[in-house]
């Protein structure tokens, strides 16, 4: 229907009364439908104008041509059908208009127009087809229209917005056209996917716009960010906040708690993160609970040799405690000798700051849920300005393996040490003693092995014989020790080389060892007695029986070795000055060692320093909170960490959990003299913590995106890596983003450390940028675990794409 307008033309009435002819039309229009195909009609209303300067009529009453300009306004009230089977009731200011140059072409032979423009239809209410039992309401659609030639209708550039009443109950109901997918399982299904215009409603979760939703494969809903505040699953939760849903069996799993609840006994407040299900452990001990004492308690086992103690030092190897934000070294703190329970208290505001911890102390609170793990690591041997050496030797009895060292000042003073002390030390009364007292508590060791070996006769005089000849060794080096008073080696300082610029720097500490005669006899009394043990070893399956014989009647010869150990004790100091026949012992106690070895083949004797926790115990807020019972085994090298999860998380989570509140101490920084610094990285790095010594810990979890602020000035080293300290604001990892910072659930600032392999790229102290602290970084690599000193979760960026500078 057309309103006020000018139709210019020459027309021709034909006999029969047909009217045809050109027409130059410019019209409002007033009413009307324009339908575009079979579908889709535009109902046309008032405030409508079209133009066409070349427009025909031809003898059956219709127009053709081109109208080159229409803007149309659709009437509101009216139905209109749209793409997928939705039906939107039209509101004020929906339209339809030509995009700039294009028409729309009529034809003669045609009943349905060729052309394109861009569609606005704002509605008060859509419908979807195929579920109807979801709606919109007060919304727009926005797409681009066109056909062509005798075409379909084509929708493109759709974008639907508007407020979703109703809820889909899994990916196949969403309509594909309103989202876009990110990620498909193998069997093809919808994975990831994001909605970039509306809040989808799925199992009553409202999404947010823009944000990445994950289904399970079932085809439910798994994680989600939250648009607003909303209840789920009779849980209320906090918008713009995270969720973890079992949608199948209408659960929540991991949610921030909207408005203070109770859920199963167990009271929760506003802002506190909360996994569902709650674990007896929240019943004992609420998660949204300030921790305001923190204590654990550790039971060693009373197995052979399970104590953590150094046989030369008396004291046991760093030993830490990690709860995921925070860790303590507790090693000092306790008894974790064989058979004792010991309990620690721990400041739960703050962490260890001294020399062996690798974070920067501060107060930072700690709540109840923020307790991820209980993990406890014992270190190896401790070495100056190192501290405990994860991965490293279990005591320093232990040869097993050689620490790779360094040539700065540091290390080769340890080097010195280390040797001067496997000489000196070995042969004080303390590792003699323990040494005795362990090769008596082999007993335990053999009765063990009962299963396996058969009843027998004892052991047979050649066996006893070589025995006898092991005491009567050991009563000689007691003598040798008692009367010698001169050490066999000493520490001599030489200058190595030509030094003009700093003539200390080439002073280094040799082992000068001089000829002890009673060392001497010695070795040919343990040659000896390694003659006889040749001998005695004739019959091994003999020897098998005759042992157990021997252990079963309890003979005296470990008892000798115990009655020995209390002659030792009192003459410690005596023992304390000697140096140099320590080897008599050890090569005694190896051969003894080496007999039982090939009497019981396969059965594994502990060494000193392989510590054995039995249990372990959180004690929160005077309660207990979680106890864990030890089916790990023996810390010790290759086998040196044991990490229990407090409720169960994925692995993403856990990572996030796991990022420590106290930022990591800074490393150097250059100067205008030094534009690198740490020279000892320059070796530590490839032969030390690439061999594993407090060396990097793969997390397994891929590529792990994060965004965070610059804390500390870029910090590189001789090892090509440059290190950086970020605090958090997003993670991407397995799947979903996590938000930290302000209204995140995850309280309190987290840090992570960066490690750049940057090659030929110093973006980071470039002219072009020179990365500064408060700039925002993006980085993306595999997430590790730095076992150096407390330990810290590291990203190891591969490549100059995979980090950069988003915001200074």
């Amino acid at each position: 229907m057309l309103g006020g307008g000018q139709v210019d033309g020459g027309l021709v009435r034909s006999e029969a009364g047909l009217i045809t002819g050109g027409l130059a039309l410019s019209a409002d229009v007033a009413g009307g439908a324009l339908p575009l195909d079979a579908i889709t009609t535009l109902p046309l209303g008032g405030g409508s104008h079209m133009e066409g300067l070349q427009l025909q009529l031809n003898d059956s009453g219709r127009i053709g041509g081109s109208v080159t300009t229409a803007h149309f306004v659709l009437a509101s009230g009216k139905m209109m059908a749209a793409v997928r089977g939705r039906s939107l009731m039209l509101a004020d200011h929906a339209t339809y208009d030509l995009h700039p140059g294009g028409s729309i072409q009529f034809s003669e032979s045609d009943t349905l127009p060729i052309g394109s423009g861009q569609l606005a239809a704002t509605f008060s209410q859509l419908v979807y087809q195929d579920t109807p039992g979801v709606t919109l309401r007060d919304g727009e659609v926005d797409a681009g229209i066109s056909r062509s030639g005798q075409g379909n209708l084509e929708w493109s550039g759709l974008v639907v917005k508007g407020n979703q009443s109703g809820s889909y109950q899994k990916v196949t109901e969403l309509p594909t056209d309103e989202y876009a997918v990110i990620l498909k399982s193998p069997s093809g299904t919808t994975e990831k996917l994001v909605a970039p215009n509306r809040v989808m409603m799925v199992d009553s979760v409202p999404i947010a716009v823009n944000s990445t939703a994950t289904f399970d494969d079932g085809g439910y809903l798994a994680n989600a960010i939250l648009a607003a505040d909303a209840t789920v699953f009779g849980v209320p939760l906090l918008g713009g906040t995270a969720v973890e849903v079992n949608a199948e069996k209408s659960m929540v799993l991991v949610g921030t708690i909207g408005k203070e609840t109770t859920i199963d006994g167990v009271p929760y407040s506003k802002g506190c993160l909360a996994h569902l299900p709650p674990t007896d452990s929240d019943k004992q001990t609420p998660p949204c609970e300030l921790v305001t004492s923190l204590a654990v308690r550790i039971t060693t086992s009373n197995d052979l040799l399970a104590g953590a103690n150094d046989p030369l030092t008396g004291k046991p190897d760093d030993i830490w405690l990690d709860i995921g934000p925070k860790a303590w070294m507790i090693s000092g703190l306790g008894d974790f000798s064989r058979g004792a329970t010991t309990t620690i208290t721990l400041d739960p505001t703050n962490v260890d700051g001294g020399d062996c911890s690798a974070l920067t102390p501060g107060n930072v609170p700690l709540y109840v849920g923020d307790i991820v793990k209980a993990r406890v690591e014992k270190k190896g041997i401790s070495l100056p300005e190192i501290c405990g050496v994860a991965e490293g030797p279990d005591s320093l009895v232990d040869t097993g393996v050689e620490i790779p060292i360094t040539p700065s000042a540091a290390l080769s003073d340890m080097q010195a040490q280390i040797q001067v002390q496997r000489q000196a030390l070995q042969i004080a009364h303390d590792a003699i003693d323990k040494l005795a007292t362990e090769i008596g508590q082999l007993q335990k060791a053999v009765d063990d092995a009962d299963a396996i070996i058969n009843q027998g006769s004892k052991l047979t005089q050649k066996v006893a014989d070589v025995q006898n000849t092991i005491v009567d060794v050991q009563h000689q080096i007691t003598d040798a020790v008692l009367k010698g008073t001169d050490k066999i080696c000493h520490n001599e300082t030489i200058s190595v080389g030509i030094c003009i610029l700093d003539p200390p720097s080439c002073l280094v500490s040799r082992l000068v060892c001089a000829a002890n005669p009673e060392f001497q006899k010695l070795n040919d009394r343990v040659a000896q007695l390694e003659k006889d043990l040749n001998n005695a070893q004739a019959d091994v399956a003999g020897f098998a029986i005759r042992l157990q014989a021997a252990i079963a009647t309890k003979t005296t010869d470990f008892q000798l070795e115990a009655d020995k150990q209390i002659t030792l004790k009192a003459n410690q100091a005596a023992f304390d000055a000697e140096t140099a026949v320590f080897n008599g012992l050890n090569s005694a106690v190896s051969d003894l060692k080496d007999l039982i070895d090939h009497v019981l083949p396969g059965i594994s004797i502990p060494l000193p320093g392989q510590w054995k926790p039995d249990s372990i115990t959180l004690v929160v807020n005077g309660r207990d909170y979680v106890t864990f019972a030890n089916n790990y085994g023996r810390l010790q090298q290759g086998h040196s960490e044991w990490e229990n999860r407090v409720r169960s998380m994925s692995d993403g989570e856990y990572f996030v959990q796991g990022l420590r509140v106290n930022i990591t101490k800074p490393g150097c920084v250059p100067t205008d003299i030094e534009k690198e610094c740490g020279w000892d990285t320059f070796l530590t790095t490839p032969f030390a913590k690439m061999r594993g010594f407090s060396g990097w810990d793969d997390l397994k979890l891929g590529d792990v995106t994060v965004t965070g602020v610059l804390r500390h000035n870029p910090s590189p080293g001789e090892d090509a890596y440059v290190s950086f300290d970020l605090e958090v604001r997003t993670v991407d990892v397995g799947g979903r983003t996590y938000i930290l910072g302000d209204g995140s659930p995850i309280r309190d600032a987290r840090y992570v450390r960066i490690e750049y392999l940057h090659g030929s790229d110093e973006r980071y102290d470039s002219s072009q940028e020179n990365w500064k602290p408060g700039d925002t970084l993006r980085v993306t690599g595999p997430a590790k675990r730095d076992r150096d000193r407390t330990t810290f979760f590291e990203i190891h960026p591969l490549g100059s794409s995979n980090i950069s500078r988003i915001a200074q």
